[in-house]
C-alpha cells in the first residue's frame, strides 16, 4: 500500500469536499450541535476549501489506489483541517499528511518555530500520538468545540 501525497488541484475540491464531510459526520458530528455541524459543513464546501486557497491555505492529499484518501489544510504555521476517509483510518495516511506538511514548513525561508492546530474533542489522542501538546483547557465557539494544540518543529518526529 503506497501513499501518495500532492498539492488538491482546483478540480478535486468536490471529492475532498465529499470526503471532508463524511469523515467529520462519522467520528465528530456527534459531538457538536446541530448549528455548529452547518458550520463546518459550510466550511468544509468545495468553495470554502477553495476560496481560502486563494488567500494562503494549501491543501495537500493523500492518494490510495486512485482514490482521494485524505486531506491536510494549513497556513504557513496553522493547520486547519486534516481527515482521513472513514474507511481508511488508521492506515497512516494521517501521519503521512502530517509529515508532508512539516516538510513543507521546513522548507519555507520564514521556518514556523511552532505548529498550531484546533482539535476536536475525539482527535486529541490522536495528535498527541504525532507529538503534538495541549496548550489550553477545551474551547467552545459557538457550539464548536476544541481544544488547542501545538507541536515545536525542534521537537523530533
Amino acid at each position: 500500500m503506497e501513499i501518495q501525497c500532492r498539492w488538491m488541484t482546483d478540480e478535486e475540491a468536490l471529492t475532498v469536499s465529499e470526503m471532508v464531510i463524511a469523515s467529520f459526520d462519522a467520528a465528530t458530528a456527534p459531538l457538536f450541535s446541530t448549528e455548529a455541524v452547518e458550520k463546518i459543513h459550510q466550511f468544509a464546501q468545495p468553495e470554502a476549501i477553495l476560496q481560502r486557497n486563494q488567500t494562503g491555505h494549501r491543501v495537500l492529499v493523500a492518494q490510495l489506489n486512485h482514490r482521494i484518501a485524505g486531506m491536510i489544510q494549513f497556513t504557513e504555521n496553522h493547520i486547519r483541517m486534516l481527515f482521513v476517509a472513514p474507511d481508511l483510518q488508521r492506515v497512516g495516511i494521517g501521519r503521512t499528511l502530517l509529515q508532508k506538511a512539516f516538510e513543507w514548513f521546513e522548507s519555507q525561508e520564514l521556518r514556523p518555530a511552532v505548529i498550531t492546530l484546533n482539535s476536536s474533542p475525539n482527535a486529541v489522542e490522536a495528535y498527541r500520538r504525532f507529538g503534538f501538546i495541549q496548550t489550553k483547557p477545551e474551547q467552545d465557539d459557538q457550539g464548536i468545540r476544541y481544544i488547542p494544540m501545538e507541536f515545536p518543529l525542534s521537537q523530533p518526529r
